[in-house]
């Protein structure tokens, strides 16, 4: 897990990569603060998580 830029995003942003180093999932947190609602709404309809 890494997360993405601690400072800029209070460490609420990690993506998370395989032994390959691909890019296999990414938790964000709070998210109704940090995203607009039309991406929180593509979120939700795709059942991507919690939002």
């Amino acid at each position: 897990m890494y997360p993405c830029d601690p400072d800029a995003v209070n460490g609420m942003i990690s993506l998370d990569f395989d032994a390959d180093g691909i890019l296999i999932g990414i938790e964000a947190l709070d998210t109704r603060s940090k995203l607009p609602w039309h991406v929180l709404d593509v979120v939700r309809r795709l059942g991507a998580g919690e939002v």
